[in-house]
């Protein structure tokens, strides 16, 4: 009897966002970047994806270490993460035109966040795009009532007849 076992581990990272801050190694002030990875492994024997792993981790660019993020600030931080590019390739997919794909996607991150400004703009775009202009006038109204005097929401404002 043959059995095959294989499995491939796909790791990538993203640097999220930088922020000035002390650091406790080189005692300076100085710009820190939040860096996100994902690893991924598929099993072939099984045909299973991994959920995978993720983990936040913090560099100095003073003295260039990096540090793992305390447990409960790292999920908080993921959870803003996976919403930020998740609405980056929703913003993508609707950049292709396919709308329908794009406010699924889009739906999916306001049920888990129904505040999520990023995901409300885009989903009003999304649907100002297809001409749905009075499911559109729901999201764009909390815009407007949350950033009044935001030039990007005034602007979707202006697409709506």
């Amino acid at each position: 009897m043959f059995f095959a076992h294989w499995s491939s581990t796909d790791a990538s990272y993203r640097d999220m966002e930088r922020r000035q801050l002390d650091c406790e190694r080189c005692k300076e002030n100085t710009q820190h970047t939040f860096r996100y990875h994902i690893t991924k492994t598929k099993h072939y024997s099984v045909v299973s994806i991994g959920a995978g792993e993720k983990t936040v981790t913090l560099i100095c660019h003073g003295c260039l270490l990096e540090t793992l993020i305390e447990k409960n600030t790292a999920k908080e931080l993921m959870i803003e993460y996976d919403n930020e590019i998740a609405v980056g390739e929703a913003n993508q997919i609707m950049e292709k035109g396919d709308f329908r794909k794009a406010e699924k996607k889009l739906k999916k991150i306001l049920k888990n966040d129904p505040r999520y400004p990023q995901a409300i703009f885009s989903m009003s775009k999304c649907l100002i795009s297809q001409s749905r202009y009075d499911e559109a006038e729901i999201y764009l109204k909390q815009l407007e009532i949350n950033f009044p005097d935001a030039l990007d929401v005034k602007g979707l404002r202006k697409l709506m007849p």
